[in-house]
């Protein structure tokens, strides 16, 4: 299967490395033109668990989304699910997975401009940038989550590709709502993460990390 990742970041690089290198599957990211031209490797370093390192040394780096895509992932920032990002999907018929946060007004949104293709995932990855690699977590508590209801054969590939490379994964009817709560919950550690400037930063504050944990609650 061929896959098309919209976004190289660390969500999208860390689902793509593993599907690539793990799951054996054809990975195109999807990327700007400026990023396509520098085509760096993406480096992974799990920092739980086995702590396993993979490499795509030579990333498949493209502007547009191939033709021939079975399923396209979408892990942009959530301020990028705009009119480009719409232009950008619109010559794909392929179904869409959005593992980027997804309010609902942004679901009905997509959904208008690309038909009952947009389906809303919730992502199990934490992971983040450091120092030229993605540094990521894979709790084994948590499920990647795609949304089951009037999903294709292509989902159901996905998911068992994902299992193949590591990602725990399932079909879940209701996933926009538990995507909503979720963000939602997680916005403190998102403004202490800014505030402190970054994880390490955060760590060592005590009292700002308290105060983040009790407005999760």
């Amino acid at each position: 299967m061929k896959i098309a990742i919209v976004g190289a970041g660390a969500l999208g690089a860390v689902y793509g490395v593993r599907l690539a290198s793990i799951g054996q599957q054809e990975i195109a990211f999807v990327v700007r033109e400026a990023r396509a031209e520098r085509a760096a490797p993406l480096v992974l370093q799990r920092i739980d668990g086995d702590g396993a390192h993979h490499e795509l040394v030579e990333p498949t780096y493209v502007t547009h989304v191939p033709a021939d895509a079975s399923v396209v992932i979408v892990t942009v920032r959530q301020d990028q699910l705009d009119d480009d990002l719409i232009v950008l999907l619109a010559d794909s018929k392929a179904p869409v997975v959005i593992l980027t946060p997804l309010f609902p007004d942004d679901e009905t949104r997509l959904a208008k401009a690309l038909g009952p293709r947009i389906f809303p995932t919730m992502p199990s990855v934490v992971s983040y940038e450091e120092n030229g690699a993605i540094r990521y977590w894979l709790p084994k508590s948590a499920t990647t989550a795609i949304e089951s209801e009037n999903a294709p054969a292509a989902l159901h590939d996905l998911m068992r590709m994902l299992i193949d490379s590591g990602v725990t994964a399932h079909m879940k009817k209701g996933v926009l709502l538990e995507n909503v709560a979720t963000m939602v919950s997680f916005m403190p550690i998102a403004f202490a993460l800014d505030v402190a400037g970054g994880v390490d930063a955060l760590m060592k504050d005590g009292p700002l990390l308290r105060s983040a944990l009790e407005a999760v609650k």
